[in-house]
């Protein structure tokens, strides 16, 4: 993980292996983000809107929350004992 202040809020960058998820409260410092990282190492698949799936956690934003759920993670780990 690591942050950022930008504009006095923090812009935050969680990766694991080859997933990344970038957070701001203002989207076009995110899009300059993801240019960046573009620009360095390539062309990445990328996914905006109020759901989205990262390491097998469902997260969907709804009014000022937002629901996470782990319901098919959890389940493919039971089916797997």
């Amino acid at each position: 993980m690591a942050n950022k202040i930008i504009n006095n809020s923090q812009l935050t960058i969680c990766w694991y292996v080859d997933d990344m998820n970038i957070s701001h409260i203002n989207e076009s410092e995110v899009i300059k983000m993801i240019e960046s990282i573009t620009k360095k190492f390539g062309k990445m698949n990328v996914s905006r809107g109020l759901s989205h799936t990262y390491l097998g956690i469902d997260f969907t934003k709804r009014e000022k929350k937002v629901e996470i759920i782990m319901k098919a993670y959890l389940q493919e780990f039971v089916l797997a004992i």
